[in-house]
Order: structure tokens, then C-alpha cells, then sequence
């Protein structure tokens, strides 16, 4: 499963300098990398007003899909969190997150110009900074590509169900993600995430709290166990609208 870690700072700071860096330096020993970046600005569309992608969306179409010799890009129109889009990235073992500044589901780098930007900056997530630094946590430098990597390679977690269920030992999932960023807890313990039943809806993984889990595993499990050829490990359901 994929590990995410975020990459913060003011803009003009130089976190889409480290982001290249480790892209390109993970890239190197083989992993499957990808990025996501964060835009804050309100009705900001990668796609321009009159063309016919453009023209797509406004008559009513929820993904338009472009795609030329050299590339493929989707554009979805739909409300989103950084948590649920986290839980949608597959087939990568790292990406790397650029801004979310707030963000509280990920461990994060910051990026600081000055002492006063790493204190704004600074908050329970933040497992180091790079330029400039506040309290005792590490200040690493640009040059430091190997150092900073293995730091990425050491923190960066799999994604967090949101739920605060409190199974992984945890009253909050923000307390567990700082837990694992300080390496005194497990990266496996969500188990909103990581049970034994899965749920996708619409490609995006759905956290289950442990009743709804084992609700959906006995239920599920007793039923096809009846039918001919039932038995095994592993069952995969999908249920259609409508049965289209």
C-alpha cells in the first residue's frame, strides 16, 4: 500500500525543489513514486473556459477523461478531502504531497526561509524542517537529498480511516499519526483500514469501525459459504446501480 509524506512551506520556499529531489532520487532505487499538490485557491479549474473538455463538464459530465499519444489526464468534478482522495491513490509504494499546510492525517516537512516561518509552520505533525527550524527537531539543508530521504523512507504512512474509532489505541487518528511520526506506534495499527474486509465505493476506500467489519464479514462470509463453490480466502463482491 501506498505512504504518503507532505512537503510544506510558504510559497517561493523551495518545497517543489525537495519534492523533485526525492521524486527523482526514490525513483532511482526502484520505487513507484507519484505527487500531489495542493491548490488553495477558491473556483481554481486546470481546465480553461471554452474548450471542449471545459464544454464536457458544464453540460453535466462528472469525469472527463483527455488523452493524447503521450499522456492521460482525468478531470473530476466533485467535492473532495485530502483524506479521501489519499485513500484513492493505489499502485504506488510513495507519493509525495506538496502544501496542506493544516493537514493532520500525514506526516510533514517543512520547509522554512526564516526561524519565524518554521514556528508558524511547527505543529504536532511536523517531523522536521529543512532551511530553518523551530524547537529540537532536525534542520536539514538542501544538499541533505540522502538524509531527508531516508527520513521519508523511516515516517511516511499509509493513509488513516478519519473515523476516531479508537482501535488503534488512540482516542484520535490526528494522536495516532503523530504516534507513528515519532516511531512510537506501528504504521499497520489502523484498523479502519487495514481489516480483512475491504470496502470500495465508486474506487474509493470506505474505513470501517470493527462492528461494521465483522457485520459485513459474517454476513457476506455465511451466505456465499452456502453456494455452490463458495468455499475459499478470498471473496470479492461488487454490487451495480440498478444492476447496470
Amino acid at each position: 500500500m501506498v505512504k504518503f509524506i507532505g512537503i510544506t512551506g510558504f510559497e517561493d520556499s523551495g518545497k517543489t525543489d525537495i519534492v523533485e529531489r526525492l521524486v527523482k532520487e526514490l525513483k532511482k532505487r526502484g520505487f513507484r513514486v507519484g505527487t500531489l499538490k495542493h491548490v488553495p485557491q477558491e473556483d481554481f479549474t486546470i481546465d480553461q473556459e471554452g474548450t471542449d473538455t471545459w464544454r464536457h463538464a458544464e453540460a453535466g459530465a462528472e469525469e472527463v477523461h483527455l488523452l493524447s499519444p503521450d499522456e492521460k489526464v482525468t478531470i473530476e468534478k466533485s467535492e473532495f478531502s485530502l483524506g479521501n482522495v489519499l485513500r484513492k491513490i493505489e499502485d504506488l509504494d510513495y507519493a509525495i504531497v506538496e502544501g496542506f499546510r493544516d493537514s493532520e492525517i500525514i506526516p510533514k516537512i517543512a520547509v522554512a526561509d526564516t526561524e519565524r516561518e518554521a514556528e508558524r509552520l511547527d505543529d504536532v505533525f511536523t517531523i522536521a524542517f529543512i532551511k530553518n527550524g523551530a524547537g529540537e527537531k532536525s534542520v536539514f539543508g538542501f544538499e541533505d537529498t540522502d538524509t531527508i530521504l531516508e527520513l521519508v523512507k523511516d515516517s511516511a504512512m499509509r493513509p488513516v480511516g478519519d473515523l476516531d474509532c479508537g482501535q488503534c489505541g488512540f482516542d484520535t487518528c490526528g494522536e495516532f499519526v503523530q504516534a507513528v511520526a515519532n516511531g512510537d506506534t506501528p504504521q499497520d495499527g489502523c484498523i479502519a483500514l487495514d481489516g480483512k474486509v475491504t470496502l470500495k465505493v465508486d474506487g474509493k476506500k470506505v474505513p470501517l469501525k470493527p462492528f461494521v467489519e465483522d457485520l459485513i464479514d459474517s454476513t457476506i462470509s455465511g451466505l456465499v459459504s452456502s453456494l455452490k463453490e463458495g468455499e475459499g480466502d478470498r471473496i470479492e463482491l461488487e454490487l451495480k446501480e440498478d444492476g447496470r
